[in-house]
């Protein structure tokens, strides 16, 4: 960035000085740089050994997308015992129906003691059967929520050893291919979001009031590529380089048809209104 800002004030002194009391913006700047909007170098969050890699140089991935997968033998496994004890719930249909005993027996206990057929202490052994197995119910359905957390536990764990695209972009490098060990410090591969691209250039310091945030500019790529692009200013620096007189100003150019490659230079005009 620093060699590109000398070559840019070198280009612009020899401009002349002209250039220092008035600049024309209709007129391509000297040089811009159109680059990707969006570089992800992806890893794994876990460690291991690839399965399987999903995704080759030049494929478009969409966000979202399943790009690679670590071997997952004991995470799927875990899964699986994880839903059948979440699944399980013959303990507490169990519990349930001694509660629902518990508490017939107690009715009777209290209709015969209001007869004065049984005594105190039947029923109140009665009402302690009952309220038992009501503490036993709530039991088996806290063991069963317990199960359910540990089934989510495990089906996030299994996820872990899958790895998806974060962004729209295509695949321009791959680093590591199945049976090879990955961890989050050595990336899988390498997507770039294409579809939107970062224009950037800079300018001198004597067009600074001139750029405003929204104003339309021209993209004209390098040859061959070629051809001229509308689209707006997206920021300017509130900063002014000292060294070199020149600021910078993004851009954002829309690729939807994917006609224009990232990483090449390009010049850059603003029409007048």
């Amino acid at each position: 960035m620093k060699i590109w800002l000398q070559s840019m004030a070198a280009l612009l002194l020899f401009a002349g000085p002209a250039l220092a009391t008035e600049f024309d913006l209709a007129k391509p700047a000297s040089s811009c740089l159109i680059s990707e909007s969006e570089i992800v170098d992806l890893s794994s969050s876990s460690e291991g050994t690839l399965d399987r890699v999903l995704a080759k140089v030049g494929d478009r991935v969409k966000k979202g997308q399943l790009v690679a997968v670590l071997e997952n033998d004991l995470e799927r496994l875990a899964r699986d015992i994880a839903k059948a004890r979440a699944e399980r719930d013959v303990e507490a249909r169990i519990k349930k129906r001694e509660l629902a005993a518990a508490q017939e027996e107690l009715t009777i206990k209290q209709k015969l003691l209001a007869r004065k057929v049984a005594a105190k202490k039947v029923v109140y052994e009665a009402k302690t059967a009952a309220d038992l197995a009501q503490l036993q119910l709530e039991q088996a359905s806290h063991d069963r929520e317990i199960a359910r957390i540990n089934l989510q536990q495990a089906e996030a764990a299994l996820k872990r050893r899958s790895i998806y695209s974060p962004i729209d972009g295509i695949v321009t490098k791959v680093h590591r291919w199945a049976g090879e060990y990955v961890n989050a410090a050595n990336p899988v591969m390498t997507i770039a979001a294409v579809d939107i691209l970062r224009v950037e250039t800079y300018l001198p310091m004597e067009a600074y009031p001139l750029i405003r945030e929204g104003m339309p500019a021209i993209i004209i790529p390098q040859a061959p590529i070629g051809g001229e692009y509308e689209t707006s200013v997206e920021t300017r620096a509130p900063v002014i380089d000292a060294a070199s007189g020149l600021f910078q100003v993004d851009l954002n150019l829309n690729n939807s048809k994917g006609e224009i490659p990232a990483g090449i230079r390009c010049s850059i005009r603003f029409p007048k209104p």
